[in-house]
């Protein structure tokens, strides 16, 4: 089963009105009562249109895991390469006999947190869509997490920089060149280096932000090292669980 599959395998009214509730979030939204059921219809529109691309097989596999961030559970729709599910998954990982991740002392967390069990998860937001629909997405895990769910958030990042691959298009060459601009940077001398960033100390002065107590540092420190952990151990699970073991 394919992404592109997924998506039509929900109801599309569902997933477009899921889809703008979503965008209602967002600080700069023009979405309101009044226009909310004409976005909706453009978005189920936008979703139909997506019939016609033809999906292009590139040993990808999306897989539903809950993260944590900033203390909240979110679903996430991670993107791993199938080769390296199976070349760089350690399945005898320490993370993986935990049965949660409470409890833990700072130093087993600090220690645990520092495990790299898992493949790397790859970025699409700015894939081509015909590769995105057709990511395999693997029906266990869809059964897990939930069809619309799963459906929705592939959505968001298949359209989170556009609802035009020509605006995909541009936003690739943006990040190009910023990525090209910052590597002529980064072979100048140190000194000249320095004239393009800024530092941490001075953005706190800039904005009044008030330098971290000891004490903040180690709770700050805590919880990052837990929610790593945390997302690890999720992820460790959610491929454990498609490898079948």
């Amino acid at each position: 089963m394919n992404a592109k599959e997924l998506i039509f395998s929900v109801p599309t009214h569902e997933l477009a009105a899921r889809h703008i509730a979503q965008l209602r979030e967002m600080p700069d939204t023009q979405i309101n009562d009044g226009n909310l059921e004409t976005a909706i219809a453009n978005m189920s529109a936008f979703i139909e249109k997506l019939a016609d691309i033809e999906p292009i097989e590139t040993n990808h596999i999306i897989l539903g895991i809950r993260h944590l961030m900033h203390d909240e559970e979110s679903l996430s729709a991670s993107l791993f390469r199938k080769d390296e599910l199976l070349s760089d998954f350690d399945l005898d990982s320490e993370i993986g006999a935990l049965s949660d991740t409470d409890g833990l002392s700072d130093d087993e967390l600090d220690r645990l947190s520092h495990l790299q069990p898992n493949p790397q998860n790859y970025a699409y937001d700015l894939s081509a869509w015909a590769e995105i629909l057709g990511y395999e997405v693997d029906k266990r895990n869809i059964a897990a997490i939930g069809a619309l769910d799963l459906a929705e958030v592939i959505l968001w990042e298949m359209t989170f920089c556009g609802y035009s691959e020509e605006k995909i298009a541009e936003e690739r060459a943006e990040l190009d060149r910023r990525a090209k601009k910052l590597e002529e940077v980064l072979k100048k001398p140190k000194e000249e280096q320095e004239k393009y960033f800024i530092p941490a100390e001075k953005l706190r002065c800039d904005f009044g932000i008030p330098k971290p107590t000891p004490e903040e540092e180690t709770v700050a420190h805590r919880r990052i090292c837990h929610e790593v952990l945390y997302n690890n151990l999720q992820t460790w699970r959610a491929i454990r669980d498609y490898l079948g073991g």
